[in-house]
């Protein structure tokens, strides 16, 4: 895969209605589905610029202690 390609994260509806099962015993309806996938893009994105700032600066604190 082409690294441009390539995630870096990945919800799977599998993934999502593994943790639905474990939750409340049982698999999501396609409605409910929906109503996760946007939950889920609205919380990931609502962060999204502290999140990848902070990334990127703990990737290059690690980096330099490691040297």
């Amino acid at each position: 895969m082409d690294e441009h390609e390539e995630k870096i994260f990945s919800i799977s509806v599998e993934w999502v209605q593994q943790e639905a099962e474990k939750l409340i015993k049982r698999r999501l309806t396609e409605d409910e589905l929906y109503s996760v996938k946007k939950g889920i893009e609205w919380g990931l994105l609502t962060d999204i610029d502290i999140v990848f700032k902070t990334a990127i600066e703990e990737a290059i604190h690690n980096a330099n202690s490691c040297n």
